[in-house]
């Protein structure tokens, strides 16, 4: 079963390609190489072929490098530099194997072809299929050459690299086949998610647009009915409609300020005398962080709620490019307040 980390790794919009879709870059692949090379070590140790461990040593971690390069190089496909990096890397195995063994075939030979072999896998897997191919061949050459030079017989251990072959071209051809198709299932995971979030904001913004025709529905129909019923109206009624007509254009004016909590605070002061006025020159509060917008709403509710008739308070939510987020500005018989957010919603 999958866990929630590589759910978590794989709903990532910043992933995408075979390699990613694998989670090859997550620490558990390379706690699975760390083992692997390891093994080969203690394999290598307990093979009865004698084995110079100066040479063998060296190679197998150039060999890791080569693979660690195959893994985490940017890009999908791989940049042509990096994957050059990883096969060069890896083509230190033939002549470390040669040298290392004297030219006999054995498990400890197979040991360092199989690292160098991983890094080709991958190589495979990120798109590099035809410079893999002729970094394989330059391998065997280069072993070649080597083996002429130290004048040792490089056909045995040679014969032991095809058996990795059949691996190597299953891979391959999983690579030429897969990785359109892979591509593409990104493809269509990232526009699922952008039609999630797209609808996930047209579900927010319609509750949002009800619960303020509720609100609206609260506060005007028993007006309604009484001005279609020809009521006259009463100086109380006459004070109800302007509040009214002020939370109306509040919302209208200052979206990003119309929260129930903040409508109610404002109802309330208005109703005792107070000038209140709420203002967003910011279309909606657009780009701003929700926790930025709730800290400006928390001190608003403080300032008004404590304000009385006649002193006057406004709410401001500047353009974008101030250096400020908004303000909030209360103006007594007494003396006044102001109050004057950063960006981040922090007092400054």
């Amino acid at each position: 079963m999958t866990s929630m980390l590589r759910q978590r790794y794989l709903l990532d919009p910043g992933r995408h390609g075979l390699i990613d879709a694998m989670g090859l870059r997550t620490y558990r692949f390379a706690l699975q190489v760390m083992f692997f090379v390891v093994m080969c070590v203690i394999i290598a140790a307990v093979d009865p072929t004698p084995v110079n461990w100066w040479i063998y040593v060296p190679g197998l971690m150039l060999a890791t490098i080569g693979i660690e390069v195959a893994a985490r190089a940017p890009g999908d496909p791989i940049e042509t530099r990096s994957a050059a990096l990883a096969a060069g890397l890896s083509m230190t195995t033939y002549p470390a194997i040669l040298l290392a063994y004297d030219g006999q075939a054995c498990i400890g030979a197979l040991t360092l072809i199989g690292v160098g072999s991983l890094s080709a896998v991958l190589l495979f897997l990120r798109g590099a299929v035809v410079l893999t191919c002729v970094a394989m061949g330059v391998h065997i050459l280069v072993g070649w050459s080597v083996a002429t030079v130290a004048g040792i017989d490089p056909v045995p251990q040679l014969v032991q690299h095809f058996n990795l072959a059949p691996a190597l071209a299953v891979v391959g051809l999983c690579g030429i086949i897969a990785r359109p198709a892979v591509s593409a299932v990104m493809d269509m995971r990232t526009q699922i998610m952008q039609e999630a979030a797209a609808a996930a904001a047209q579900a927010a913004a319609l509750r949002e647009r009800d619960a303020q025709l509720g609100r609206l529905d609260d506060d005007t129909r028993d007006m309604l009915e009484r001005i279609a019923a020809g009521e006259e109206f009463t100086a109380a009624d006459v004070h109800r409609c302007r509040l009214i007509q002020a939370r109306l254009r509040d919302g209208i004016r200052a979206p990003s300020l119309d929260t129930p909590e903040l409508s109610d605070t404002v109802w309330a002061a208005r109703d005792r005398g107070v000038r209140v006025t709420l203002l967003d020159d910011r279309s909606g509060g657009g780009q701003v962080m929700r926790d930025a917008l709730e800290r400006v709403h928390e001190a608003a509710i403080e300032v008004i709620a404590g304000a009385d008739s006649p002193d006057e308070v406004t709410v401001r939510i500047l353009p974008m490019g101030r250096e400020h987020l908004a303000t909030v500005v209360s103006r007594s018989p007494d003396g006044g307040v102001r109050l004057e957010f950063g960006v981040d919603g922090s007092l400054t």
